[in-house]
């Protein structure tokens, strides 16, 4: 995609140089939509995750990067508290003669 587009890709900091993150540590950094990588700015991986588990939990659905921005926004814009949500453990699933 050509800079500027909103699908472009760019080099995301997983930790914000303002929040600590080293700006030359190539671990630091992912590939991110332009628009996701705006909107997400100084927000942390947790924060991050936090709005998609709040957006799932409500049944949300996107099938672009604009449309998962757009979701997001609304989320906010609804009030609704994202930053901790209920913890939901890590499990694997588990064949049928486990049990």
């Amino acid at each position: 995609m050509p800079a500027g587009d909103p699908r472009a890709f760019e080099c995301d900091e997983l930790v914000p140089v303002s929040r600590g993150g080293s700006p030359f540590d190539r671990d630091n950094v992912a590939a991110a939509h332009r628009c996701c990588n705006n909107w997400r700015r100084a927000r942390s991986v947790a924060e991050v995750s936090a709005v998609r588990f709040a957006l799932a939990s409500r049944r949300a659905a996107w099938n672009s990067p604009e449309t998962f921005v757009a979701l997001c926004k609304a989320l906010k814009d609804d009030g609704a508290s994202v930053i901790n949500p209920p913890s939901v453990p890590d499990r694997q699933p588990r064949a049928t003669t486990s049990w």
